[in-house]
């Protein structure tokens, strides 16, 4: 019997799903959501449950203090595309001697043991524990997996497009081998089927494919574009586009670690923050059997390099990109804008040519002005010491202010943006038909999270996601 908690929002007072009677729904909505993965087992619950084994005998093992006891459980199976359900065969032990066991708490001090039966699945099963909607669950993977077993087939099929990680499309990354998923007290149903996904899924960050997945369900709010800005390895030995449309969650690491934020993006009204990804590690194997005539640098990323270009006039690195940014290995980089609203792969795209032609080229020309001692020789350039960080600075110079207020203005871009447009359109470049300029943005001091948000840091906080 299902719960009466909603499998797929929690609510209570849900309805059975009248043909499985193995999972709960509080609306057409959330029936809708969940169908795609509800569907592929649903139409063999109830016949399965009929096939329940009987014990025997001969199944017992010495310490069990009572016959076996088969209970449904769910399998993700390495080498198939779609979870099945199994029986677990359970054996019963007690904490206590078992001279006492009818004298003392009966059956409060039992426990179910299926380790022995996993085995049949398994090398050295390992449970993780996870609850939801009042449902307790131990999810059951080999200890020794990792190395010796293929990642989970039927994850891969089912988390299709979305990564835990930010190098490769391997989105089942954490699970290999077989999977199992026992409810601890009772036969597991199609609702801890989507409970299972879920925490299985949990670290997906990111979504990358031209297809959509109808088996994970997004939660309202928490997704939205970006892009990535490929490399020449990426695109070469990858096939991907230079500008790559992504979605990313709100808790992507993006966010919380040490991102790189674009001052020209910043100027323009939308600051973006930009992550390097780590590129694949058989580059340099595939580049190696390339004929000398077809090398490249896989690591060339000018498009990224421009983006982080110096623009703030007192910086001592004006018109120069950080080193991490310009030190002959430019890799592939994840754009996003920093108050979590969309981007898409034509705003990227501009606005990267635009700090190619436009601002890096005429920064050189202030530049050189400047290592001759300011316009027609006049002395415009002002170095002086910044009291709080006893570093050189530049806070006064006019030309660099005078080059802000020329070329990093909202209105320069969006003239700059409609005219790149109508040039991608007058080539026959449909997809530029409905292209946009990037809607300017404030970033708060401080991103609100929601209460479950906060739920998910401290368990990651703590190693448990």
């Amino acid at each position: 019997m299902a719960s009466t908690k909603c499998t797929v929002c929690g609510k209570d007072q849900a309805n059975e799903c009248t043909r499985c009677k193995a999972a709960a729904y509080c609306s057409t909505e959330c029936q809708r959501n969940d169908f795609p993965l509800h569907k592929l087992l649903c139409s063999k619950y109830q016949a399965f449950l009929e096939t329940r084994p009987i014990p025997k005998d001969e199944d017992k093992k010495p310490g069990d203090v009572k016959p076996v006891v088969y209970k449904a459980a769910i399998l993700f199976p390495k080498d198939s595309d779609n979870p099945q359900l199994i029986w677990l065969k359970l054996h019963i032990r007690s904490e206590i001697d078992p001279e006492y066991e009818e004298v003392e708490y009966p059956e409060s001090h039992y426990w179910e043991n299926p380790v022995y039966h996993l085995t049949d699945f398994m090398d050295a099963p390992t449970a993780m524990p996870h609850k939801q909607n009042g449902q307790n669950l131990n999810i059951y993977m080999g200890d020794h997996c990792f190395g010796n077993e293929p990642y989970t087939k039927c994850l891969l099929t089912l988390n299709a497009g979305y990564e835990s990680c930010e190098r490769g499309s391997i989105a089942a990354a954490p699970w290999a081998g077989n999977l199992v998923v026992v409810n601890i007290t009772n036969d597991a149903n199609l609702s801890h089927l989507r409970y299972a996904f879920y925490y299985l899924t949990r670290k997906n960050y990111i979504f990358e494919s031209d297809k959509q997945n109808p088996y994970y369900i997004r939660k309202p709010g928490r997704w939205f574009k970006a892009v990535k800005l490929c490399c020449d390895g990426e695109m070469k030995f990858e096939g991907k586009k230079q500008f790559t449309e992504v979605t990313i969650s709100r808790s992507h690491p993006v966010f919380s670690q040490n991102s790189g934020v674009s001052s020209i993006s910043k100027h323009l009204g939308f600051p973006l923050l930009v992550k390097r990804i780590p590129p694949n590690p058989n580059w340099n194997e595939k580049m190696a059997q390339l004929p000398r005539h077809k090398k490249f640098d896989p690591y060339e990323n000018l498009d990224a390099v421009c983006l982080m270009v110096d623009v703030e006039v007192a910086s001592m690195h004006w018109g120069l990109a950080p080193k991490i940014w310009d030190r002959g290995e430019d890799l592939t980089v994840l754009v996003v804008r920093k108050d979590m609203k969309d981007i898409t792969a034509c705003q990227v795209e501009v606005l990267s040519n635009y700090c190619q032609l436009e601002v890096s080229w005429n920064m050189a020309a202030v530049m050189e002005q400047e290592m001759c001692g300011g316009a027609d020789g006049a002395d415009e350039v002002h170095w002086v010491v910044d009291e709080e960080t006893g570093e050189p600075s530049i806070p006064t110079d006019r030309a660099r202010a005078k080059f802000i207020d020329d070329y990093l203005r909202s209105d320069k871009f969006a003239n700059y943006f409609e005219e790149f447009k109508q040039n991608k359109v007058s080539k026959g470049d449909a997809t530029w038909a409905d292209a946009t300029l990037p809607p300017k943005g404030s970033v708060p001091d401080k991103i609100v999270e929601t209460k479950e948000e906060r739920h998910e840091a401290m368990l990651r906080m703590i190693g448990m996601l």
